[in-house]
């Protein structure tokens, strides 16, 4: 029979859910984050076509419709992302240039993260480049100095051990499931899987619920992979319930992909360039739009 000593046997004890979900998102504030990024957003949905244009503003107004002229069920939009202010210009099916941050068209880490500050919507346009990661050329970088404690840390959140997983390219995983302590509005994560090879998380998942007379319950299931050696959001799953006096009257349902990776040093100013803002519009119905 062999004794452990009590640091040995220490040592072969595994971490808790909660220390091991926190060194995963450690580890995500050191990867490397493109200056800038170009790539297609595909989105595909089941029970609403999709629509982007562009507003008077010359900001994305996108959003779930049924039966409006240019909207589909089916539609690929080239996005053009620049680090410093995670500022995002489409290009709608008129060939009209369009600028949003809604986290929806950001597949980088900078934008999960804005998902889970600002939410759907993304940060206010003052707020972007205080918000999110620092790009970093550099294989080793300093951590990004963001508050990511604020909003996915251990601090806002119960972690439960789900066992077992595999992440979306086959790695093996590790499944945490989320409960926050106060304010899930603010705090919209419910579950997220951690590669247990690259200790990154390979999925996470928010939740979101309003009103339960008259409101949306919301899940987004979001994939990180390899592209050209940054961990960018690689696909994305979401599933939408609309409710009236408690009753689900319609039901939602869709993926986006993101493709067509590349990074360049630098764009074209003009592209992000928009008339001047106009105050920020009161929540409407449709779940992005910005």
């Amino acid at each position: 029979m062999t004794i452990l000593s009590p640091s040995a046997a220490r040592a072969q004890t595994p971490p808790s859910a909660e220390a091991y979900y926190a060194a995963a998102v450690r580890n995500m504030q050191h990867l490397r984050q493109p200056a800038n990024a170009t790539y297609k957003a595909t989105v595909d949905t089941k029970g609403s076509d999709f629509i982007l244009v562009r507003s008077p503003d010359g900001r994305a107004s996108a959003g779930f419709v049924i039966g409006m002229k240019g909207a589909k069920p089916h539609d690929s939009f080239p996005v053009m992302l620049r680090g410093a202010d995670q500022a995002s210009a489409l290009r709608t099916d008129d060939g009209e240039i369009a600028v949003t941050h809604a986290s929806l068209f950001n597949a980088t880490w900078a934008g999960v993260y804005n998902w889970m500050h600002y939410g759907l919507d993304g940060p206010p346009p003052e707020a972007a480049a205080k918000a999110t990661p620092a790009p970093s050329q550099s294989s080793s970088p300093e951590p990004p100095v963001i508050a990511v404690v604020s909003s996915m840390g251990v601090a806002y959140y119960d972690v439960v051990d789900r066992g077992a997983g595999t992440c979306e390219n086959g790695d093996p995983g590790h499944m945490v499931h989320l409960i926050a302590h106060e304010d899930a509005t603010n705090h919209p994560l419910t579950d997220a899987t951690i590669n247990v090879t690259t200790q990154t998380l390979c999925m996470v998942r928010f939740g979101y619920k309003s009103n339960p007379i008259l409101g949306i319950n919301l899940s987004v299931e979001l994939h990180f992979g390899q592209q050209g050696g940054y961990d960018v959001v690689r696909d994305g799953s979401f599933d939408m319930t609309i409710r009236t006096m408690g009753i689900a009257v319609k039901r939602i349902s869709g993926t986006v992909a993101y493709s067509d990776f590349a990074y360049p040093a630098t764009l074209d100013p003009s592209l992000f360039t928009t008339p001047a803002a106009s105050p920020r519009p009161a929540a409407s119905s449709a779940p992005y739009g910005r």
